[in-house]
């Protein structure tokens, strides 16, 4: 379809249904309108970006304190788990993978280590989806070895003291029931 007065084709050129106009067609100064409330919509939602950023999105966010630790099962170290940090005050949680000695560091977001001070719930987990790594390999997923009242059904906390570094060790036992999924719960 053709703009009324325009002899080139246009995507905002029909539109159907519109009462006086059997044809749909829209006007030159419609289309303007159109586009000048779209670019009023950008800048409103850009500024309220903007904003946002401003008054406390920004790359200092909440205030955090360092958390590290080591993870036994029957005292031997647990390697490959996941350590994750839920604080009960609300806000982000946060993770850490342990190491072949297991140990960890919690990150609570890039290039920022600790979590948010206060109460946690901790859970640990070895059960992970298959990913990808940085180089692209593969690494397969691995089941659960932890049993559900450390992770699903986690018994743990740890008081977060704000401003200083926190070591929070955990010693689990093995032989409690294993749940590989939500469902099995």
């Amino acid at each position: 379809m053709v703009c009324a007065g325009c002899p080139r084709e246009c995507a905002f050129a029909v539109r159907p249904g519109r009462t006086g106009n059997k044809l749909g067609v829209v006007s030159r100064s419609e289309i303007a309108n159109l586009f000048n409330k779209h670019r009023r919509l950008a800048a409103a939602f850009s500024l309220s970006v903007l904003l946002g950023w401003l008054v406390g999105c920004g790359p200092s966010g909440p205030e955090i304190s360092s958390v590290v630790g080591k993870v036994t099962m029957d005292d031997k170290p647990l390697a490959n788990a996941t350590v994750v940090f839920v604080p009960l005050t609300g806000g982000r949680p946060a993770a850490a993978k342990t190491n072949e000695s297991g140990e960890y560091e919690l990150n609570f977001s890039a290039g920022r280590k600790g979590t948010i001070p206060g109460k946690n719930r901790v859970r640990i987990t070895t059960l992970s989806d298959p990913y990808e790594d940085a180089d692209g390999n593969k690494v397969p997923g691995s089941k659960e070895t932890i049993p559900i009242q450390y992770n699903q059904q986690t018994e743990l906390e740890f008081e977060v003291v704000e401003g200083q570094r926190n070591e929070a060790n955990f010693e689990l036992k093995s032989g409690g029931k294993i749940v590989s999924s939500p469902e099995e719960t």
